[in-house]
């Protein structure tokens, strides 16, 4: 396609987060960062005062906009922190290309048309629908479009129409794994929540354990709870210990809907967790998997499961 749209991160995630919430029946993304705001708010002392300083350019003299910290003698400096990669990891030896046509009819370049704005999506979902069989070859192309929004809402759709079909997930493996736009990653991964295609369980490992995006591997994580199966929990396990507070809760949330025993030990350690919502989480799962409750508090749980539980 020639033209390209330049849009919000925002908008692009209208439609994605409108139908997704609706039909997995998940809206807790929208409590959960609404709880984190309020939590990062108390975290600020009554009477602090939180300075704010701008960047200046290297070498600039130093001004109030450009102050920065210097290192006192007894602390060494430390070299700043390297941004992160936007590819997964998988991407680096793969040639995956964008098409920059996917059509060939003017039936089917009216429902690209259609995905390129967020607003109008729906309009192009709602023709899809009406015969899936139809559409598939046409979206299993799109999910590879040169223009970024029609990549998005053609990963929303197929998550929607519920197709599990092998060809169908390979072109959400791919997408993935091999897309270079973080949050399209992220909207693919969200796909396999109401899909639940248990032959996406291993990407989906790779995406938790090894995407540089946040939301990628929380949405992964999500996704691997919502098909239940045992092969993830140790990854699972681990990425309770996340630094990203939604992958965490997203991991404790998967391992209450296994129910795994195995997990018991990683659950009481986010008993302590930073976050109160990944603390609320862990304990009704501990709840739920030892049939029992110990509290709120890490230590009786400590006590009562200090060995595994068979």
């Amino acid at each position: 396609m020639k033209r390209r749209l330049e849009l919000s991160s925002g908008a692009a995630f209208g439609l994605a987060l409108t139908l997704l919430i609706t039909l997995a029946g998940c809206g807790d993304n929208v409590v959960a960062r609404q709880k984190a705001a309020a939590e990062a708010q108390k975290s600020q002392a009554p009477g602090e005062v939180t300075a704010k300083v701008t960047a200046g350019p290297a070498n600039a003299p130093e001004t109030a906009g450009n102050i920065q910290a210097q290192p006192s003698a007894e602390e060494p400096a430390t070299e700043p922190e390297k941004p992160k990669s936007r590819f997964h990891p998988a991407a680096k030896d793969a040639d995956y290309r964008y098409l920059d046509k996917v059509w060939e009819t003017d039936e089917e370049r009216e429902v690209i048309e259609y995905l390129t704005r967020a607003a109008t999506a729906e309009k192009g979902y709602r023709i899809v629908k009406k015969n899936p069989q139809k559409w598939l070859p046409l979206l299993r192309k799109s999910i590879k479009a040169d223009h970024r929004e029609v990549r998005i809402q053609t990963a929303v759709i197929l998550g929607l129409l519920k197709d599990k079909s092998h060809e169908t997930f390979l072109s959400l493996k791919d997408c993935l794994l091999l897309d270079s736009d973080p949050d399209v990653r992220a909207i693919a991964a969200k796909a396999f929540v109401v899909l639940k295609n248990k032959e996406a369980v291993q990407v989906l490992i790779r995406s938790m354990n090894e995407d540089p995006y946040e939301a990628a591997r929380a949405n992964a994580a999500w996704a691997l709870g919502s098909i239940g199966d045992h092969d993830a929990v140790e990854h699972l396990r681990k990425a309770t210990r996340d630094d990203d507070t939604f992958v965490r809760l997203r991991s404790v949330s998967a391992l209450l809907k296994i129910k795994s025993k195995s997990a018991i030990p990683e659950l009481i350690d986010r008993l302590e967790d930073k976050s109160p919502m990944v603390r609320e989480r862990a304990h009704e799962a501990l709840r739920t998997i030892t049939g029992t409750d110990k509290g709120k508090d890490r230590e009786p749980w400590a006590r009562a499961f200090s060995r595994p539980v068979e």
